[in-house]
């Protein structure tokens, strides 16, 4: 009993989702976090300057939650932006985080319905000093154009849109020594969400904000993690 009782040990995850001008698909997005079987004990929503309906939509998203998830929640809008490079967004982000881990994603990602207990389940599973990633989606325009108007929609029923694409399948232990650093699937995109212990993440430094390869900022991250290894 006391040995289940260890591997049942609670994960408290801060969700950090950085943003700019995705007023027309953050609504699924963020219900696909809020629905889950598990989902993130908090979010944490950065808002890098948008010009959209990107602040409406989500300060109306947040209202419309019940009182605990909608306590959770913390929408903040950045007024002089990074220049739409995430590094600065996510960094301040961590800085209002509560949890000993932290979980990055983008707003336009659609997240199965166990995906955050997976990443649970995984953790208690193989150790405390991992970073994972799970079961998501990437949505092109062509859905987004049609599900504008459709936000009653659930992630299931998204997910079933012959334009969703699976980026993603099996969690990964990205410290392992045969990690090639990405996760499994016919398109790789790490950055789409992974999760990592907040003490990793201040003992490399975080994201680098003087870092100039767009769209690569989760890799440099990566990079310097395993050298603590």
């Amino acid at each position: 009993m006391e040995h289940q009782k260890e591997h049942q040990v609670e994960i408290k995850i801060s969700l950090i989702i950085s943003s700019w001008n995705r007023a027309k698909q953050v609504t699924h997005g963020l219900r696909s976090i809020v629905e889950q079987s598990e989902p993130p004990d908090e979010i944490i929503f950065i808002d890098d300057g948008s010009s959209d309906r990107t602040c409406e939509v989500v300060q109306d998203f947040c209202r419309s939650l019940p009182g605990k998830q909608r306590e959770s929640f913390r929408y903040i809008y950045l007024k002089a932006p990074a220049a739409r490079i995430s590094c600065v967004p996510r960094n301040i982000g961590v800085s209002f985080s509560l949890h000993p881990y932290l979980a990055f994603t983008e707003a336009e990602v659609i997240h199965s319905g166990d995906t955050f207990k997976q990443l649970r389940d995984r953790t208690r599973e193989i150790g405390l000093s991992c970073i994972y990633a799970s079961d998501i989606w990437s949505l092109g325009p062509k859905i987004w154009g049609q599900l504008s108007s459709q936000s009653s929609l659930s992630a299931a029923e998204i997910l079933s849109h012959p334009y969703a694409m699976r980026v993603a399948g099996n969690m990964q232990n990205t410290n392992a020594p045969d990690s090639d650093w990405g996760i499994t699937g016919s398109y790789s995109e790490t950055g789409a969400l992974f999760m990592l212990p907040k003490t990793m993440f201040d003992a490399c430094g975080g994201f680098d904000e003087e870092f100039e390869g767009y769209g690569f900022d989760d890799f440099d991250l990566f990079g310097r993690l395993r050298l603590l290894n």
